[in-house]
């Protein structure tokens, strides 16, 4: 069984074939609330995820700079 291909091997798509819908519902879809998930896109957000993802940022910041090792504790 060949699994090297090259970008050139690759077959061209037919005109009339259709995405497999289970893999557009696990590609849009998720059952997470929105807040939850962090956008993967650039672009304009909500200003209240804008806001958790600011502090989130400023917690971890503030943790190393004091030098807490988020995983363990405090050193020692």
């Amino acid at each position: 069984m060949e699994t090297d291909r090259s970008y050139e091997q690759v077959p061209d798509v037919e005109a009339d074939s259709v995405p497999d819908p289970h893999w557009l519902t696990l590609r849009y879809g998720s059952g997470l609330p929105e807040a939850y998930m962090a956008p993967t896109m650039g672009g304009k957000q909500p200003a209240r995820l804008r806001l958790v993802a600011g502090l989130m940022l400023s917690i971890f910041l503030m943790a190393t700079i004091q030098g807490i090792c988020l995983t363990y504790g405090l050193p020692g």
